[in-house]
C-alpha cells in the first residue's frame, strides 16, 4: 500500500515510492524491480507500457526511461511492477526461487534494533532505529498511550524505508512504541517497547468532544463511565450525573478514558466533556446504567436490655452495612414447657441501631437481620431478656453473716446477729464483717446516725477495706425493718463511705437503700455551718479510690455533698463493672473546688441507670458556689470506657447534664433545664489518638439555662468524635432562656467524623425567634449524614448552619424544615444566609420538605405533664415528687420513661 507523505515528516518526498504488499501485483504496472544487492539503489520512473510479457529481455513499446537516482543505503524500492514471469527468475539476494503461482517471493526482513524516542515538542515524538535488513520496503510502528485504566488499544501506522520519523499529533502523556520491518515476504519481529513522555501541545483551541461514551455496572455498587479520548489538547474531563454529584461535576485529568463512581445501587445517567484553558467541548449524550445492589451485611452485637418497668426492653445492635433499607427483628415469647411461641416481626429504619419494644412480662428472645432490595443478611444469634421490676434481689449464701445495726434499739454489747440483738454503732457492726465473705451489714430503716460507713479512727471515719466473695455472693450494705424511710446517715463534712486501703482491690460490694446527707452543708438546715466544717468542706457521699470490680450503688439518696459519687483510683488496674442505679443525687456544690454529682475516671464498664441527678455543681443560695463550666451533674472522664447512661432524669446542672467525654451509649434519658443537655467528646480529648464514639438515642431534652450568665442553650453537643449516632431524640421548647445568643439544639464542633444525625425532632428551640436547630462549627467535619429529622421553629428561629461552602463532608437528605422566621434566613452556609431553594442548590439535598409539620401537641412540657397525671406545678414540683422515689415507694409517673412517652406522643408525626 502507498505510504501517505503526511505520515512521514522530515523525509524526502518520492513521487513513486510505495510499500510492497505480499499479494501478487497484477494491475497496471508503474514501477519495476531493481536488484538491491548493489551498494546503492537505482530508482527509475517510467510511463505506461503495454502488458505483453517480455522475451529475451527486449523491451516492447516502452517509453524512454528516466535518469537513474542513487540513494545511500540498500533499499528495495519500486517504480514499476514486473509482469508475471513464466518461470524461475534470478532476481538477486533476498528472493526465493519460485512462488506456487509462479511469482517469486521474498524472505522476511531482519528485526530493527536501537529504537529510541524523544519528545519533539508541541505534542510530537521523534523515533529512530537501526536498519538491519537490505530487503525491507518500509517499517510498521505500534503505539499505546498510558491511561488511568492501563494501556490504550494499539494504534498502528506505517512509514517508508527510513530510519527516522517524526510522529505528529500524539498529544501529551506517557507513550510506548515498538517497530518492525516489512517487505513483500512478510514482517520481522517487533522491537521491545520503548517508553517516552511527551509534553502536551500548545493549547489554543477548545478540545474535541469525547466519543463512544458508555456506562456499566462493575459490581460492588459501582458504575464505570468510559469514553474515547479523540482530543490531543484537553487538560481534563468532566463527568455529570443524574442524580447529581454532591459537588456538581466530577473532574478527572487529561488522557483518561474512564471513571469509576461509588454511586450505590439505582439508576444513574452520565455525560462527559473534555476541557482545557480555552474552553470546553460539547457534552456527550446522556447514557444510563442500572447498578444492582448487594445484600447487606448482618448486624452485630445484639443486646436486649430490661428497662425495669416489667414491660419494656431496649433492643440494640451494631449496623455493619451501608446499604440496608430496613432491619427485620423477630421476637418470640417463651410459653409452657419452655417452648418458644410464634414469631412477632418488628421493623426498624435503615441506619438505626436501637429500638424500644414493649413485650410485657415473660421471657423473650430476639434476633435481627438487615434487608434491602437484593435480599436479607444472615440472622444474628438470639438474645434473651426478661422484663422485671428493675430492682436487684439478694439471697444470702449458706455462710453469710448478717449483722444488724440500729441507732434506736441497738447495743454494741450485743452480738448484732439478729434483729433482736442489733449493734448500735455502724463501726461496731462493720467490725463483725469478714473480708472476702458474702457478709451483710443491715441498718434499720428510719434510724439516724451522724457518721459514715466504716471503722472509726478516733474521731475520723476510716476506710472501708472489705470485699465480697464473688459477683454471685457479694458483700452487702443495706437496710432492714418496716417502713419506707431509708436509714439516714448525717455525715456533715465527713465522707459517707470511703473505699481505700486494705488489700489490692475492692471487689463484689453492694450499697443499697441508704440515705447520705451532708447536713452541715445544707443552707436550709439549722445545722448549717459556714466554713471548713460545712459549706467549705470537700466531703463525698460515696468516695471510691480503689481498684477492683463489681460495685453496685442502688436505691440510695445523696444530698448536698461536694461530690455525690466519685469513682477513681490511684492504682494501675482501674475499676470494672461499676453500677449506679435508681438512686437520687441532689445538690452537690463546692465553694473551694470543682463539684460533680457523679464523677468517674479509669472505669471500664460503667452503668448509670434510672437515677435522678439534680442541680449538681452549684448552689443558688451560696454566693461562692456559683455555676461554672467545670461542674456537671455527670462528668465521665476520658479515661473511662464502655459506658452506658440510660433512663435517668438529669436536671439543672451547673454546665452539663451528661458529660460523656469518652463516648458510650446514652439513651432514654430526660434532661431538664441544663445549659448543655448531653455532651460527648470534648475539645480536650487527645485527638486523634482518642476518638470517642457511641450512640445518643431516645433522649428527651426540655429547656435550658445559662451558666452564671454565660449563654448556652445546647441540647446535644459533640466535639472530637468519630462514628457517633444521634438518633430518635426530641429536643423541645426552649422557653426559659435569658439570652438569645449561642443557642443550638444539636451542635458539632472541632473534629466530627462519620456522625449520623437521623430521625430526631427539634421543636421550638429558640429565644425570641433566635436560635438554631443543627449547627456545625469549624472546618474539621468528615463524612457526616443528616437525614429524616424534623426541625421546626414555630415560634421563630433558624434551622441549619454549616461552616463551609462545600458539602463534600455533609450529606443531607429527607429532612423536614419549617420556621415562622423570614425564609431568607432559615439556613446558613459559610456565614451567608440562605432560603430553602438556595439551600437545596448548595447542599444538593434530596427528599426534603419545607412546610409546617402537623404535630399532635408540640407545646407539651413538664407543667402540662404534671396536669396530665393529676398534679400541679412545673419542673420544681415534678423534681420534688421524683426525689421521694425509693424501692418501697416507686411511682412510675415520676420516671424518665413516663415523661419521655408523654413528650414524644405530642411530637409524633
Amino acid at each position: 500500500m502507498a505510504v501517505p507523505s503526511s505520515a512521514i515528516a522530515g523525509t524526502a518526498r518520492r513521487s513513486a515510492e510505495v510499500m510492497v504488499s505480499s499479494a501478487p501485483i497484477l494491475s497496471s504496472p508503474t514501477a519495476r524491480v531493481v536488484d538491491a544487492r548493489a551498494s546503492s539503489v537505482v530508482v527509475q520512473t517510467a510511463g505506461l507500457r503495454d502488458r505483453r510479457v517480455e522475451s529475451s529481455g527486449e523491451p516492447s513499446g516502452r517509453t524512454p526511461a528516466a535518469a537513474p537516482m542513487t540513494v545511500g543505503r540498500p533499499r528495495l524500492m519500486m517504480d514499476d511492477v514486473p509482469d508475471p514471469p513464466n518461470g524461475p527468475q534470478q532476481l538477486g539476494e533476498g528472493w526465493v526461487a519460485e512462488h506456487p503461482s509462479g511469482i517469486p517471493t521474498m524472505a522476511e526482513p531482519e528485526i530493527p534494533t536501537g529504537l529510541a524516542l524523544v519528545d519533539a515538542t508541541n505534542g510530537h515524538a521523534r523515533a529512530n532505529w537501526n536498519d538491519n535488513s537490505t530487503t525491507e520496503t518500509g517499517f510498521m510502528i505500534e503505539r499505546q498511550r498510558e491511561t488511568a485504566m492501563g494501556w490504550s488499544p494499539v494504534a498502528t501506522f506505517g512509514v517508508g524505508p527510513t530510519v527516522e520519523t517524526l510522529i505528529q499529533f500524539t498529544g501529551g502523556g506517557q507513550y510506548r512504541y515498538r517497530v518492525c520491518a516489512v517487505n513483500p515476504g512478510g514482517q520481522s519481529a517487533f522491537t521491545e517497547w520503548v517508553m517516552v513522555l511527551i509534553a502536551g501541545p500548545a493549547i489554543n483551541v477548545p478540545p474535541a468532544a469525547p466519543t463512544g461514551a458508555m456506562a456499566s455496572d462493575v459490581g460492588n455498587r459501582r458504575a464505570m463511565v468510559s469514553w474515547n479520548d479523540v482530543s490531543d489538547n484537553e487538560t481534563g474531563f468532566q463527568i455529570e450525573r443524574i442524580p447529581a454529584f454532591s459537588g456538581g461535576a466530577v473532574s478527572v485529568t487529561g488522557n483518561v478514558e474512564s471513571y469509576v463512581d461509588q454511586c450505590g445501587a439505582g439508576t444513574f445517567n452520565y455525560r462527559v466533556r473534555a476541557v482545557n484553558g480555552n474552553g470546553d467541548s460539547a457534552w456527550t449524550p446522556w447514557i444510563a446504567v442500572n447498578v444492582l445492589d448487594l445484600p447487606p451485611a448482618a448486624p452485630g452485637s445484639l443486646t436486649a436490655m430490661d428497662l425495669g418497668n416489667q414491660q419494656d426492653l431496649r433492643v440494640q445492635w451494631s449496623d455493619n452495612s451501608d446499604n440496608e433499607t430496613q432491619f427485620i427483628i423477630e421476637r418470640q415469647t417463651q410459653g409452657a414447657g419452655e417452648v418458644w411461641g410464634g414469631i412477632t416481626t418488628l421493623t426498624a429504619v435503615a441506619n438505626s441501631v436501637t429500638m424500644l419494644d414493649s413485650p410485657g412480662a415473660g421471657m423473650h428472645r430476639y434476633r435481627i437481620s438487615a434487608r434491602n432490595l437484593a435480599g436479607d443478611s444472615a440472622w444474628t444469634e438470639y438474645v434473651v431478656a426478661e422484663p422485671n421490676d428493675g430492682w436487684t434481689d439478694f439471697e444470702p449464701s449458706v455462710d453469710t453473716r448478717i449483722v444488724y445495726v440500729s441507732s434506736s434499739e441497738g447495743d454494741d454489747a450485743d452480738d448484732g446477729l439478729s434483729e433482736n440483738t442489733p449493734k448500735r454503732t455502724i463501726a461496731a457492726g462493720y467490725a463483725r464483717l469478714r473480708n472476702r465473705y458474702p457478709d451483710w451489714l443491715l441498718l434499720k430503716r428510719g434510724d439516724v446516725w451522724t457518721t459514715g460507713i466504716g471503722p472509726r479512727n478516733g474521731a475520723a471515719l476510716g476506710s472501708f477495706e472489705l470485699s465480697g466473695r464473688s459477683a454471685a455472693e457479694p458483700m452487702l450494705v443495706g437496710a432492714y425493718g418496716p417502713g419506707t424511710s431509708r436509714p439516714l446517715l448525717k455525715t456533715g463534712a465527713e465522707h459517707g463511705i470511703f473505699l481505700m486501703g486494705g488489700d489490692s482491690s475492692r471487689d463484689h460490694l453492694a450499697i443499697v437503700g441508704i440515705e447520705f446527707y451532708a447536713h452541715t452543708r445544707d443552707p436550709a438546715s439549722p445545722d448549717f455551718v459556714s466554713g471548713p466544717g460545712g459549706d467549705a468542706s470537700t466531703s463525698v457521699a460515696i468516695n471510691r479510690y480503689k481498684d477492683g470490680t463489681d460495685f453496685l450503688v442502688e436505691d440510695c439518696k445523696i444530698s448536698l455533698y461536694s461530690g455525690g459519687v466519685v469513682l477513681q483510683t490511684g492504682g494501675s488496674a482501674g475499676m470494672t463493672d461499676m453500677r449506679l442505679r435508681r438512686s437520687i443525687i441532689y445538690g452537690s456544690y463546692s465553694t473551694v473546688s470543682h463539684s460533680q454529682g457523679i464523677f468517674a475516671a479509669t472505669v471500664n464498664g460503667l452503668l448509670i441507670e434510672e437515677n435522678i441527678v439534680d442541680r449538681c455543681g452549684w448552689n443558688p443560695h451560696i454566693a461562692e458556689a456559683e455555676a461554672t463550666i467545670f461542674n456537671h451533674d455527670m462528668y465521665l472522664n476520658t479515661s473511662c470506657s464502655n459506658i452506658t447512661v440510660r433512663g435517668n432524669i438529669v436536671s439543672r446542672g451547673s454546665a452539663t447534664g451528661v458529660q460523656c467525654r469518652p463516648g458510650g451509649t446514652v439513651t432514654d434519658n430526660l434532661c431538664l433545664d441544663n445549659p448543655i443537655g448531653i455532651s460527648m467528646g470534648h475539645a480536650q480529648v487527645n485527638w486523634p489518638t482518642v476518638r470517642p464514639t457511641g450512640v445518643i438515642a431516645g433522649n428527651v431534652v426540655l429547656g435550658s439555662q445559662s451558666i452564671n450568665g454565660q449563654p448556652r442553650g445546647w441540647g446535644i453537643n459533640l466535639a472530637r468524635i468519630d462514628g457517633v449516632v444521634i438518633e430518635d431524640n426530641c429536643i423541645s421548647n426552649l422557653t426559659n432562656m435569658p439570652s438569645s445568643s449561642n443557642i443550638g439544639a444539636i451542635r458539632l464542633d472541632q473534629e466530627h467524623e462519620n456522625v449520623t444525625i437521623r430521625g430526631n425532632t427539634i421543636n421550638n428551640w429558640d429565644h425570641v425567634g433566635s436560635g438554631w436547630g443543627i449547627v456545625f462549627s469549624g472546618s474539621l467535619g468528615v463524612s457526616n449524614i443528616v437525614a429524616e429529622n424534623v426541625i421546626q421553629q414555630s415560634d421563630g428561629g433558624s434551622l441549619v448552619s454549616v461552616p463551609l461552602a462545600s458539602f463534600a463532608n455533609y450529606e443531607f437528605s429527607d429532612n423536614h424544615y419549617f420556621s415562622v422566621s423570614p425564609a431568607s434566613g432559615w439556613f446558613q452556609v459559610a456565614g451567608a444566609a440562605h432560603a430553602y431553594a438556595s439551600w437545596l442548590n448548595a447542599s444538593g439535598e434530596l427528599g426534603s420538605t419545607a412546610t409546617e409539620a402537623v404535630l399532635p401537641d408540640p407545646d407539651r412540657d413538664i407543667s402540662s405533664y404534671m396536669q396530665s397525671v393529676g398534679y400541679s406545678g412545673g419542673v420544681e414540683s415534678f423534681l420534688a415528687e421524683a426525689m421521694q422515689q425509693s424501692r418501697l415507694s416507686w411511682r412510675t409517673v415520676f420516671t424518665a420513661a413516663a415523661v419521655r412517652t408523654y413528650i414524644r406522643e405530642g411530637l409524633a408525626q
